[in-house]
Order: structure tokens, then sequence, then C-alpha cells
């Protein structure tokens, strides 16, 4: 009966081969892609943990042991797309890059990288390696900052060449030939020959989060005021304020003067007076959120470039589309319940929702947004249009594809056109999938929300496009139960 059940799941996830595109990559033959599942499987069950592969085709796996007290340690290592292991477990961490083919691995507090082919190409060596905070990699246009056993800073290619040695208290990568540094307390930036091209005399430095404003200007700090300079170290704001930061443009800046926000331009004239209690940030050019504390609530509004009042002060979180054209608003009802507005950049209202989510992923890495009306979930795309229409009882979303509740204990993904991309027997909240390789997905499936005694039901494994997996047929059966 179990084999009955488990042909069923097969032949059900059949005709969503030739329905649509798959971001887990070309899918293998249906015999080969069995046969290979069917030899991960037998792999898999020799680790306490088996995560998903990345482009090259490894996965992290992991083995616990416990110390004589009884803490548990893990202990990661490598493993092809064949199952064999190909760096042993024995470190302490393996972080794969977004951007990169070099992988983090750390043991006894030293790190260093290896490549796909598992070369050391930087060996482990480093108590430190900083990743880049907008890719969330660690090199940033080819370069990763590192910092060796006497606590110095200095910067290393991808080849494991030294760009600076390791001589500074800090660095910062700002373009692949400027680098942010500290020396001695004092702040400057030097190019790939450790020359100052910004004396090293500045008690603060920072950068606009854009990489292509790096080469623009430059906020300073200077005998406990702030102002702004330019790569060459000329002052273009005088050091006048307390405080001053970044607008998205790299020429407009907000700034604090006696404990009050404005904004300035290159000139230094004022755009904006200095009137607002908290920070200004720009989210889209020209338009400008200022926060207020309402009853004791921080609340969200929007000033154009004139200072005019385009949303009033009322949101809890405000979002702004990838073309910069519209604005969700987020704010509660009067019976405190979410409601979500979409405007246009002049205050217009637009339409209404009653849920925007970005999950828990960052606004940049995912293109289909879930949005809630009348109880059903559909997708925005990222300029803030739907694309998927309100038919879901829940949706997540991610880079390229979205998961949705079917009725009848089923999960479906999607894609941006809303072609199914699999179909699984499982409950909503108990399912997570994501795309790998080779057609294959990831899925965790976890019942940590209604768990049964004596403890969760929770599983870890792939699947393809054809309904194979590496679970065992008791291990599908016990999820398909869970409902």
């Amino acid at each position: 009966m179990i084999f009955r059940r488990i042909q069923i799941a097969v032949l059900f996830l059949l005709p969503l081969i030739s329905m649509a595109q798959h971001p887990a990559g070309q899918p293998l033959p249906p015999a080969e892609s069995k046969m290979r599942l069917q030899q991960l499987g037998d792999s898999m069950r020799k680790y306490d943990a088996f995560y998903s592969f990345d482009r090259n085709g490894l996965a992290v796996v992991a083995n616990n042991s416990k110390t004589p007290s009884g803490e548990r340690i893990s202990r990661f290592g490598l493993v092809n797309e064949k199952g064999e292991l190909v760096l042993p477990c024995e470190h302490d961490r393996i972080f794969h890059q977004n951007h990169s083919d070099l992988i983090l691995v750390s043991s006894g507090g030293l790190a260093g990288f290896v490549d796909p082919q598992m070369h050391w190409v930087i060996p482990i060596q480093y108590q430190d390696i900083y990743s880049d905070l907008e890719t969330d990699d660690y090199f940033l246009f080819g370069l990763v900052e590192v910092v060796d056993s006497f606590d110095k800073w200095g910067v290393l290619d991808s080849t494991g060449r030294q760009i600076l040695p390791c001589q500074y208290d800090w660095v910062s990568i700002l373009t692949p030939n400027l680098f942010s540094v500290n020396l001695d307390g004092k702040y400057g930036v030097v190019n790939r020959n450790g020359k100052a091209v910004i004396p090293i005399i500045y008690s603060g430095l920072r950068f606009s989060d854009r990489y292509d404003h790096y080469d623009s200007y430059i906020v300073a700090e200077y005998n406990n005021k702030q102002g702004v300079i330019d790569t060459m170290g000329n002052i273009v704001i005088p050091f006048q304020y307390e405080l001053v930061g970044f607008s998205l443009n790299g020429s407009h800046f907000p700034v604090c003067e006696n404990y009050k926000w404005g904004v300035v331009d290159i000139t230094g004239e004022i755009l904006i007076p200095c009137t607002y209690k908290e920070y200004l940030y720009e989210g889209v050019p020209g338009l400008w959120v200022y926060k207020q504390y309402v009853r004791g609530d921080s609340k969200l509004g929007g000033i154009n470039i004139h200072g005019d009042v385009v949303l009033p002060c009322e949101n809890d979180m405000i979002h702004f589309s990838k073309s910069g054209d519209k604005i969700v608003a987020v704010r509660s009802d009067s019976l405190d319940n979410e409601k979500c507005y979409l405007y246009n950049l002049s205050g217009t209202l637009l339409d209404s929702l009653d849920g925007f989510s970005y999950d828990w992923m960052d606004e940049n890495h995912i293109t289909m947004i879930p949005v809630k009306r009348d109880g059903k979930w559909g997708f925005y795309n990222l300029d803030f249009r739907l694309i998927l229409p309100f038919l879901y009882d829940n949706a997540s979303g991610y880079d390229g594809y979205g998961m949705v509740a079917l009725p009848d204990h089923q999960t479906a993904l999607l894609n941006e056109r809303g072609e199914v991309l699999l179909k699984l027997p499982f409950k909503f909240n108990n399912t997570f999938v994501t795309p790998c390789i080779n057609g294959w997905y990831h899925l965790h499936y976890n019942d940590v929300q209604t768990p049964r005694p004596p403890k969760p039901l929770e599983l870890f494994g792939f699947i393809d496009i054809y309904g194979n997996s590496t679970f065992t047929k008791e291990e599908w059966e016990r999820m398909k139960s869970y409902r």
C-alpha cells in the first residue's frame, strides 16, 4: 500500500515537467535523476545534517558529538552531488557565497578559503575574515578583508595574493583601488600601494552604502564636527554639523544641527531646514522618509525635496518599488489590524491591501512579493505590480519563485507567470522548499508549529520534478500523515 501511494505521488508530479522553466537548473533525465537521488539518499544517512547544494554541486554536511559536559558540537564538511565526501567533517564552519566560487572554512578559531576543487586558495591562518554587508559575500571586487593573529588588518585578492599588508587597525574595501583604513585611532584612505590618498588624520570616515558613490564624496569627522570631503581630501561641506548622512544620488546630505535634522546639497545650500527631530533618509530620489513618535510609537512619513508632506507620519513601515515610482505604506487600523496602501510619489492612493510581506528575506533578494486581500494571497513584482491574482490561502516569496498553500494540505511552487514548478502533498506551514541543481529541490519538513509527541518531526532531503526523492517510503508517509 505504501508503494502504491508513492507511485501515485510520482504520477501526480509528472505533468509538471513541461509546464515551466525551473530555477533548480536543467533537469536530469528521469532514470538518471532517480538513480542519483537514491545514491544521494544513501550518503545523506551517514550525516546528522545535510544542507542544500550550491551552484558548483557542493553541499555542507555535519556530524554531531558531545563533550564530557554534555554539550553538542557540530563538525562540518563538504560532499559533492554524488554524495562523496570531499572535505572531512572536522571544521567549525563552512560558508558558501552568492557571487564567488570560493568557500569560507574555519577551524580552531582560524579561517581560510577553499575552491570547488578543494584547493586551499587562502590557507586557514586568519583569525577573522569579514563579509560585505551589502551582498553577504566575503569578496568585494574580488578582494577580501582579513585579520592576522596580531589583530592587524589587510586585504587579499581571490588568488590569495596580498593587496594590502596586515598592518592596519581596521580596513574597509571601497573600490578595487581604494581602501579606508584606521591607524592609531585615525582614519584615512589609501590606494593599493599603501599611499595615503586622503590623509590619515580624521576621527571618523563614512561612505555611501552604494558602491557607485564611493568615488564621489565622503562624510568625515574632525574636531568633533562632521562635514563632507571629496576623494582628493578637499572640504566640500564645512565641519559644522553634529552628524551627516548620505542620500541615494550622492549629492544631497541629511545633516543634524542643534539636534534637528534637515537636508543640504553639495554646495551647502539648505534644501530642507533642520527642523526634524529624527534622522531623514532618502527612500527614492527626491522623497525623504522622516520619523516621529506618536503616543510612544515610532511612525514614518514622507516629504519631497521641497519639504512638502507627501505621506502623513502615520505608517509603521514604508517600502519603495524597484522602479522608484510607487510606495507601499504599512499601518494599523483602529482595530489594530495591519493594512497596506499603495501610493504614487505624489501621495495619491492607488490601491489598498490587507497584507504585504517580504517574509524573512532582504528586499534585494526577492522578486515575488506576497500580498493579501480579502483573506487570499497573490504576488507583486518588484515594481509593485500584481503578477499573480489573490487565489491562495498562504504564500511565501523568494527570488524567481513563490510558495503557496493549496487545498487538501498541498503546497506548490510557482514561477512569476503562475506556472507550477513543483507540487507536494504536505502542509504549507510545515514545508520549506528551495531550488538547487539538476532540477532538484531541497525539502525541509518541520512540524514545529503543530508538534506531535514525543517530539516534532523534522526531515531534510531532495526531490526532483518527477517525484523521485532521497526520502525513504516510511519518511514520505510520515510527512504526508502529519496534517
